[in-house]
């Protein structure tokens, strides 16, 4: 489908969901941001950044992609679950001590 039609943010969203359940991240990211500059409302693209930045360990990436994601879809209900995972993932980073000098 890709090959008929390279501009549809459908085909590259379908191709991003094979290449992440083939646990090719890096090219399921590059997929995902082909979808998203041609269509940047496309809600399951926008979920699916958030998760995978989640699962990936990039929190602070997993945090503007959940922005972006309740932009487009702010009352989604599952946006606010992730919403929470995130900032529960996240205060441990908070809470760490720091010296006198407020170096950790």
């Amino acid at each position: 489908a890709l090959e008929r039609r390279p501009h549809s943010a459908l085909a590259r969203w379908n191709l991003s969901v094979a290449l992440m359940r083939q646990e090719r991240v890096a090219e399921a990211f590059a997929e995902l941001d082909e979808t998203l500059r041609l269509d940047p409302f496309l809600v399951p693209a926008l979920r699916a950044r958030t998760i995978l930045r989640m699962e990936q360990g990039d929190l602070a990436g997993a945090a503007r992609a959940l922005e972006a994601w309740l932009s487009a879809e702010p009352r989604s209900p599952e946006a606010g679950t992730v919403r929470r995972q995130l900032e529960s993932a996240l205060a441990p980073a908070a809470a760490l001590p720091t010296d006198a000098g407020g170096r950790y």
